[in-house]
């Protein structure tokens, strides 16, 4: 805050689920809230937790919640998922798909009118998911959120959609105009990394000294 005073919102945006360890994560907004009770705080998470800590996230005033939905059809989601560990087990195929998607509709649904802004992203993958984005938006507004960012995919080496091509910046527009349709789209999306810090553009990754806060205990 010293070195960008500026900032308005702090966000748990990964590496991982912020609710995979969700001492950690509470902890951290604690101490966040501690420093200072007007700072916008906002999460992302893919949803399959979100149910259990809905109550913690409305006590500690978390304002936005990203949540990432890339389909709401199981035959779709489990090519994209390739299992889901929910309580110490792995469910794979349908079955960890049809997990995941109910546990994100509950999650959401329990913070519907709530007074959390809620996003959603999709990621844009050609060829798995493509057809079905409009449809995840449209169920995504009836579950409460209210806006809907279409984000394109990076094919990573070695993963298992490497040789899909990223949509180009013209399938993308399309893509958000059709999306518009149903709910308010995000078009600024800069896909910042999870630690970056500072204003749209003007993003820094440095290592800030920061002092250490103390809390009793």
């Amino acid at each position: 805050m010293k070195a960008m005073p500026y900032i308005s919102t702090v966000g748990i945006a990964g590496p991982g689920d912020s609710l995979a360890n969700p001492e950690k994560t509470f902890n951290t907004l604690e101490l966040v809230r501690s420093v200072s009770a007007s700072l916008h705080i906002c999460l992302s998470t893919n949803g399959l937790m979100l149910a259990d800590y809905a109550d913690e996230l409305l006590r500690l005033k978390v304002g936005y919640i990203t949540v990432t939905v890339n389909s709401t059809d199981v035959a779709i989601a489990e090519k994209i998922y390739r299992w889901v560990r929910f309580r110490g087990k792995n469910y794979y195929g349908q079955e960890g798909a049809t997990l995941l998607l109910e546990r994100q509709r509950e999650g959401l649904l329990k913070l519907k009118g709530k007074g959390i802004f809620l996003k959603i992203n999709i990621l844009y993958i050609p060829g798995v998911n493509d057809s079905h984005i409009q449809t995840v938006a449209q169920q995504a507004k009836e579950m409460g959120a209210h806006l809907v960012n279409v984000m394109p995919l990076i094919p990573a080496p070695g993963s298992a959609f490497e040789k899909i091509k990223r949509p180009e910046q013209v399938e993308l527009e399309k893509m958000q105009i059709a999306v518009g349709s149903e709910i308010e789209t995000m078009k600024h999306c800069r896909q910042c990394r999870s630690d970056a810090a500072g204003m749209l553009g003007k993003e820094s990754v440095k290592e800030l000294k920061c002092q250490s806060i103390k809390t009793k205990t």
